[in-house]
């Protein structure tokens, strides 16, 4: 009977041991217990700034070419040569494809045919493109865009002059040829050296004026669909 009982209390004993030593409940380095969803989550990987050179799908038409860069890019640098003087010509970015929220990036200033012009744009765009002058055609022999990949923010955009740049994008890149109906558009403002940017959808817009609608640089009347006090105007 004592032989049972010794038999009995180290089988006990024995079971005790083994519940307090489960390897389950061991702790090893590096190991980090507790709940999965608890666990810390990895940084992820910091975008990398570094300028290189871009490549994507050709798009454009006779006034335009472009790059589809596949996803967001913030250009850093253009690089352009052409047939013939390009002053005027214009280069955007923009995230949809029909460039219907375009921002402007950089503009050919002088009467040049090739050049290298430093992109001080901090949002990135999945679509670039250069645009002719006014009453002129596509003309580039080369157009090499530079940058990185990342959406980038809006801390600074291109204001092209030191005054304020006024952008109107209207819809399906209609032009404004009527003093009487209007068509609609998103009007973009940008001043403050590039740090402020109003944004205007769905506003209205079309000519006016008399003698002064047949001139070069046409006026225009605009409805914002929304109250905004433009450059700190009162609004209406």
């Amino acid at each position: 009977m004592k032989r049972v009982l010794r038999l009995f209390a180290l089988a006990v004993t024995l079971a005790f041991f083994a519940v307090g030593c489960r390897v389950d409940d061991s702790v090893f380095p590096g190991d980090n217990p507790g709940n999965p969803e608890e666990q810390q989550e990895q940084p992820e990987p910091e975008e990398s700034h570094e300028s290189v050179i871009l490549s994507g799908t050709a798009i454009g038409s006779s006034r335009w070419k472009g790059v589809d860069l596949g996803s967001a890019h913030v250009i850093t640098k253009v690089s352009f040569t052409s047939s013939s003087s390009q002053v005027l010509g214009l280069f955007e970015g923009a995230n949809n494809a029909d460039f219907s929220d375009a921002l402007p990036l950089a503009i050919v200033k002088e009467k040049v045919k090739s050049g290298e012009l430093e992109i001080n744009c901090s949002r990135g765009f999945r679509y670039v493109r250069y645009m002719a002058p006014p009453d002129a055609s596509y003309s580039l022999s080369k157009l090499v865009f530079e940058g990185w990949k990342g959406a980038g923010n809006d801390s600074h955009l291109c204001q092209v002059t030191n005054i304020p740049t006024v952008v109107i994008n209207t819809q399906n890149s209609q032009d404004i040829t009527s003093k009487e109906y209007e068509i609609k558009c998103t009007v973009y403002i940008i001043s403050n050296d590039g740090k402020d940017l109003l944004t205007a959808p769905l506003t209205d817009i079309r000519g006016r004026g008399n003698a002064s609608w047949g001139f070069p640089k046409r006026p225009y009347r605009i409805k914002f669909a929304e109250k905004h006090s433009p450059l700190g105007a009162p609004s209406h």
